[in-house]
């Protein structure tokens, strides 16, 4: 069993995060890997690799709040590297995935089941930038491209990303309006829908049902 360490969701009151847990006995034990590598910052999503244990990836934010990094708590490794990371030793050591990826807080992160080559990254920094968005890699995250066509061009937030289980197709996202950086909170800009796997995206109909950050 993995646990990531730290909430992601941009409050005040949020604790940043102090490494990866490890448990090899059902959650009776746990070792903790990788704190010099993640304290201070928030795992946003841990995956498996379905066919290779040893492979594992994490999306990574910053600690929350308003004015930005108020939730870091002045934690001294707050503004160490952020986005998406890579083990390839079941979470001993951990690789940053930057070809294509800008370093910039990891939102989300979901894998096609039927090819695990194909990974989806939301990279969304709350109070907004214009590298913004949702990222594809076809050969395991060594290098990635961002999907544009049909997405908002204006500065977004906060990116939610996944993968439909049953068409692989099929790739939903949600992105915030970008944060006031004063204080002020994110409202949805939208949901939508890709049926070519990313290639071009679609607004879907959906009244606002994201209540902040």
């Amino acid at each position: 069993i993995y646990a990531g360490t730290g909430e992601a969701n941009y409050a005040n009151h949020s604790r940043y995060g102090l490494g990866f847990y490890k448990s090899t006995d059902g959650g009776n034990n746990w070792q903790v890997l990788a704190e010099s590598t993640f304290s201070g910052r928030c795992f946003s999503r841990i995956i498996v690799h379905p066919s290779n244990s040893q492979r594992l990836y994490a999306s990574i934010t910053r600690a929350g709040g308003f004015p930005e990094l108020a939730g870091a708590k002045g934690h001294p490794q707050a503004t160490d590297p952020v986005g998406v990371y890579r083990s390839d030793d079941a979470g001993q050591n951990w690789t940053q995935l930057t070809n294509g990826l800008p370093s910039l807080s990891a939102t989300d992160l979901t894998m096609d089941q039927s090819n695990p080559s194909i990974l989806y990254a939301g990279i969304g920094r709350i109070f907004g930038d214009t590298a913004n968005g949702i990222y594809k890699t076809t050969d395991g995250g060594d290098s990635w491209t961002k999907l544009t066509t049909g997405l908002p061009t204006t500065t977004i937030g906060r990116v939610s990303v996944t993968v439909a289980p049953s068409n692989s197709n099929r790739v939903y996202a949600m992105l915030s309006n970008n944060a006031d950086a004063t204080g002020g909170g994110a409202s949805m800009e939208g949901t939508y829908r890709s049926d070519d796997a990313g290639a071009t995206w679609a607004k879907l109909s959906l009244s606002n049902i994201q209540a902040t950050y």
